[in-house]
């Protein structure tokens, strides 16, 4: 809606206020941090935790396909939206906003989610849930209220799902991994899972160049979906979290 009304500099310009914003009310955040562990390295000892722990390594794997084609689409979409579809800066606005509700109802429901179907199982539907809904973008066509409705649906789903699993892994991991190597496995982890991101967004460009935005999309929409078939041959989806105060298989 900024775009529309002011142009998209000053909504650039807005949002650079809002992360100042933010690391203002983070900077007042006083934790109580136990001290760090006398262990050899920092990275490669997470690493070295991520190669034994099946259900970390399946993680890792599954969330590194999903964010190198997210991203991917993410380098897409609005062009998408704009010359293709021609929504306008507003309504689009309003679509992304759509993945934000969903996310909220995500996260109240997964705990109850999570018992029902099991630990495991809802982080895989999560991640089937963030990827596939997707493809409704590039299969979008027809009366524009058709077309909004279908993308409404697909940042909705999406929402949804990208917050189920983002809880379900973190309970799992808080589950799985020792205290004193967790910052160490979180900083290897993401850079692995981080580090596709601009190679995501640099294939996305060169492909929608190439071949055209809707091909593009279509790589970039099922490429997702293959990041939630890598995990069913794995042992995360049968994972569970142990009773009070038993042990966590990694």
């Amino acid at each position: 809606m900024l775009v529309q009304l002011l142009s998209a500099p000053f909504t650039v310009a807005a949002d650079v206020l809002s992360f100042l914003g933010s690391a203002f009310f983070l900077g007042r955040i006083r934790p109580a941090e136990p001290p760090a562990s006398d262990g050899d390295g920092s990275v490669t000892a997470g690493a070295r935790f991520i190669a034994r722990s099946a259900v970390v390594r399946a993680s890792l794997i599954a969330a590194a396909t999903l964010n190198f084609f997210y991203v991917m689409f993410a380098a897409l979409y609005l062009l998408y939206a704009v010359r293709v579809l021609h929504i306008r800066p507003g309504l689009v606005g309003v679509l992304i906003g759509a993945g934000a509700i969903g996310a909220v109802i995500g996260s109240l429901v997964t705990k109850r989610l999570a018992a029902r179907i099991g630990t495991g199982w809802a982080y895989a539907a999560g991640c089937l849930l963030y990827a596939a809904p997707l493809v409704l973008w590039p299969l979008a066509h027809g009366a524009m209220p058709l077309v909004l409705a279908m993308l409404f649906a697909a940042e909705f789903v999406s929402g949804f799902g990208l917050m189920v699993l983002d809880i379900t892994i973190g309970v799992i991991f808080a589950a799985i991994i020792p205290d004193r190597l967790r910052s160490r496995v979180t900083g290897a982890f993401q850079a692995v899972n981080y580090g596709t991101r601009p190679l995501g967004a640099l294939l996305g460009g060169l492909l929608g160049s190439v071949v055209g935005l809707r091909p593009a999309l279509w790589v970039a929409t099922l490429g997702g979906v293959a990041g939630f078939a890598l995990l069913l041959p794995t042992p995360l989806p049968r994972y569970r979290l142990p009773a009070v105060d038993g042990p966590a298989r990694a």
